[in-house]
């Protein structure tokens, strides 16, 4: 069933997609044109770490949101 709040989160998620996209493809032109090995591995190492914090990050949102929600039920 079609609802606006469904539309509207689609949008957002397609939106973010577009920008790690677009992310992705400016950091891989940062590493095509580096000039020393060094500087390629150290730009590959920053991304792998980011998208592990940003990973890390959901998790415990994710957790934080769970653990919110129990505190709550109890409360009631």
């Amino acid at each position: 069933m079609f609802t606006w709040n469904t539309y509207y989160q689609e949008n957002l998620r397609r939106d973010h997609e577009i920008a790690l996209a677009k992310q992705d493809r400016y950091i891989k032109s940062l590493s095509m044109d580096c000039q020393s090995g060094l500087t390629r591995l150290s730009i590959k190492f920053l991304e792998m770490l980011g998208s592990r914090l940003v990973q890390w990050g959901e998790r415990l949102q994710c957790r934080c949101a769970d653990l919110a929600m129990t505190r709550s039920n109890r409360a009631v």
